[in-house]
């Protein structure tokens, strides 16, 4: 959303986006289960979710699903309005914003893959006012770790990276918030 508040409100000295999505977050969410799903083996409970989820956000694609009703824990008129303004339609509101932006990303971030990152470099990433920074041993909350990313890291306690941090005071305090 923050693209669009900043084209909506045109006065904002700048934007910094923590793992941004650049694909529709229904694929997203879709994309997660699968992964579980495989991490999960031959579980036959797991496999009927995986079913159960690609039916319900192909509805949700298709707008098959009536508002009012509940999909995901939420009414299906939010998923449409998630629709309207996420992933993809997030990166082309980002191309018209004037003011500076920073973009960080995290390369162990299960949820939100290099595939988006490099959809954000490809629309931003020449623009002089645009920072984009990738972390490569932190997680989607910007949390340190080692290997392969692995749901446990989510149960422990710890503070975004300070590394992220300095980057984000940097950037604030950078001429126009953009330090290449």
């Amino acid at each position: 959303l923050a693209p669009e508040i900043a084209q909506r409100d045109g006065r904002l000295a700048g934007v910094i986006m923590l793992a941004p999505a650049a694909r529709p977050v229904v694929e997203i969410f879709l994309a997660q289960t699968e992964f579980h799903t495989r991490r999960a083996g031959e579980d036959p409970q797991a496999r009927r979710w995986l079913g159960t989820v690609r039916n319900l956000v192909e509805q949700i694609k298709n707008r098959a699903v009536p508002p009012t009703e509940e999909v995901f824990g939420v009414c299906a008129a939010y998923w449409y309005d998630l629709s309207s303004r996420d992933g993809p339609r997030a990166v082309e509101a980002a191309a018209r914003v004037d003011c500076p932006i920073l973009l960080l990303h995290a390369g162990r971030d299960a949820e939100l893959t290099g595939e988006d990152f490099a959809l954000w470099q490809e629309a931003l990433g020449q623009r002089p006012s645009v920072r984009l920074k990738r972390f490569e041993n932190l997680n989607h909350l910007f949390l340190p770790g080692k290997g392969p990313f692995s749901t446990d890291e989510y149960r422990i306690p710890g503070h975004v990276d300070q590394e992220v941090i300095d980057e984000i005071a940097r950037w604030i305090k950078s001429p126009r918030g953009a330090e290449k």
